[in-house]
């Protein structure tokens, strides 16, 4: 399955969003999620969960290098 550029831009540039936004908002918000649930719980699993969605985008994207030789590569 062959994608354009621009989808490969964009699923790249969500990524990032996703990653940064575990590291601005997920990871002030730890503490406050503790004090208000007692347990360590809820702040690591709302970290997890933002990073399994960065690895299901990351997942969609095909490999940017294509390391096979094609047919009419020289030697």
């Amino acid at each position: 399955m062959k994608r354009s550029r621009w989808t490969v831009l964009l699923l790249l540039t969500g990524a990032h969003a996703l990653s940064a936004a575990a590291a601005l908002v997920v990871a002030p918000l730890a503490p406050v999620l503790l004090e208000t649930f007692g347990t360590y719980r809820w702040p690591w699993l709302a970290l997890t969960c933002s990073g399994a969605a960065v690895a299901a985008v990351l997942s969609r994207i095909a490999p940017l290098v294509n390391r096979g030789r094609s047919a009419g590569a020289s030697a």
